[in-house]
């Protein structure tokens, strides 16, 4: 099997579980305020500059939006979520498929309902994949690449922010830091939609129609720093409906970047740190973390 340009970090996931009746808004007053998705992070005279990125975009959303380009001429290191450079190994890559990849033999096949089964089965057929390849693989492994055939054929071809300034530090010599290891990351990838198979392919079979529209919504919240849209459109749907994966794929991992923040705060030196845009927002995001801890966080 063509091995496929692996997501990053699941910045889709939250546009397969958008369908809720309500939009709840959580938000703390200082993010109701915010124009944008850069932020400055500051104490004690230290600061570091922090911004939610887009993980996939058009060639439409280039240039990016200038005070990405004034973040990065101000930061004397980039930090990014993963190791960028180990994550596209070749060996990495098939350590990866391991993780994706049923080891038993009951496949996904013996997961699905029925019908969920053949709904799949005849969308894998219209975009030219083999079901008896990609039934082998874990639900969030088919999820994304559906998703992902779908964005390339609304036009989302270019990299996204975080991949646009690995490949500028990398020429630039700019030294750049990761938050967790690909090993890490690969493991929150692989418990996407772990006991609830079902539900987690029919909404994405479901949602994939309405694509187009929610990433006109995304990128315009992205670009204006709209950031209670993004709480309440995706964070909060996550939240509610998928608690388990919400503490996983968001508590859990803003939990563990925290501290590794604030040790970068005692340093002299000005990182721009870049994660996906919904590890910002809500009472659990780094943005309210950093400020219960007597931080300044203000726009950048």
């Amino acid at each position: 099997m063509a091995t496929t340009p692996l997501l990053r970090e699941p910045l889709f996931w939250p546009l397969i579980h958008r369908c809720i009746a309500c939009l709840v808004l959580l938000c703390c007053s200082f993010l109701c305020v915010a124009e944008s998705t850069l932020w400055r992070i500051s104490k004690d005279g230290h600061e570091l500059l922090i911004g939610g990125t887009i993980h996939l975009l058009s060639d439409a959303q280039y240039p990016l939006p200038e005070e990405f380009e004034k973040a990065y001429q101000q930061a004397s290191r980039v930090v990014f979520e993963t190791d960028m450079v180990a994550f596209k190994s070749p060996d990495f890559m098939q350590v990866m498929l391991s993780h994706l990849l049923y080891q038993d033999e009951g496949k996904l096949a013996a997961r699905l309902h029925p019908d969920t089964l053949v709904r799949l089965t005849q969308s894998l057929k219209s975009k030219s994949l083999s079901p008896a390849q990609w039934l082998q693989f874990k639900p969030a492994m088919v999820s994304m690449q559906l998703t992902q055939i779908e964005l390339k054929r609304l036009g989302f071809n270019a990299p996204g922010v975080d991949q646009h300034y690995f490949e500028r530090a990398t020429k630039d010599g700019k030294p750049s830091l990761a938050l967790e290891s690909p090993e890490q990351q690969v493991a929150y990838l692989a418990s996407m939609g772990e006991g609830m198979e079902d539900k987690f392919i029919l909404y994405t079979l479901d949602e994939i129609d309405g694509l187009a529209e929610e990433m006109r919504v995304m990128l315009q919240a992205w670009q204006t720093g709209d950031l209670n849209v993004l709480q309440s459109r995706y964070l909060v749907p996550m939240k509610s409906q998928y608690p388990a994966v919400y503490e996983r794929l968001i508590m859990q991992r803003n939990h563990l970047w925290v501290p590794q923040i604030e040790s970068m705060l005692q340093e002299p030196s000005t990182e721009l740190v870049l994660v996906g845009a919904l590890h910002l927002v809500g009472e659990d995001g780094l943005l309210a973390a950093l400020k219960s801890r007597g931080y300044s966080v203000t726009p950048f």
